[in-house]
């Protein structure tokens, strides 16, 4: 329960964003029954950059996030260590001469098709 590997604060600010976007609709709707185009047009751009608005900070959270699978990917033997995988390969072969970092390099480009 005191963990912090769960955030809520995502969740809250979804909250908040519906609750913002709810009320500027409702206010472009009076404004426009008031007989203010112009004021309903601003209310609207309100609605499009309260979206924006909460877009970045969402982003935030889901870089957190993506950053903790990753890490949990590396870590829980995910993908092989690069450098490890090539002084493996160096001690197991005799020394001829070439670089372990080219070698690795040569085996893993691209194939031209």
């Amino acid at each position: 329960m005191f963990k912090l590997e769960n955030m809520i604060t995502p969740k809250i600010l979804t909250g908040i964003y519906i609750l913002t976007t709810l009320l500027a609709a409702l206010m472009c709707v009076i404004t426009f029954m008031g007989g203010s185009a112009g004021g309903a047009f601003a209310w609207a751009l309100i609605a499009l950059f309260n979206r924006i608005f909460f877009e970045c900070i969402i982003v935030v959270f889901k870089n957190n996030e993506y950053l903790r699978r990753i890490a949990d990917a590396l870590d829980g033997g995910g993908q092989p260590d690069v450098m490890a995988d090539i002084l493996r390969k160096n001690s197991q072969r005799q020394q001829g001469g070439s670089d372990g970092w080219e070698d690795y390099k040569k085996s893993n480009a691209p194939q031209d098709k």
